[in-house]
């Protein structure tokens, strides 16, 4: 389904969990929105924060109802959302 999305003819996308499939799935989904996003916006909510962090151009995080913005992966240890290594 993502994948049929991401060749609509909409300016704009929002994509929910893409990365919720098997690891060779997600790496061609991450291919083909990679290249979708070069002639659109594309929104990605995903837990997925590794696979994420590789192709987003700004990275904002929801806690407590508040969105703050990090393109640092560091910054997402805190909230558990990320570990090193």
């Amino acid at each position: 389904m993502t994948k049929l999305i991401l060749y609509s003819k909409a300016g704009h996308l929002l994509l929910d969990e893409p990365f919720n499939a098997s690891p060779i799935a997600a790496e061609e989904i991450r291919m083909h929105i990679t290249e979708s996003a070069r002639t659109r916006g594309i929104i990605l909510i995903d837990h997925n924060f590794r696979v994420v962090h590789k192709i987003v151009n700004h990275t904002l995080l929801l806690d407590q109802c508040y969105l703050k913005k990090t393109k640092e992966k560091k910054k997402l240890i805190p909230y558990g959302h990320y570990r090193p290594g």
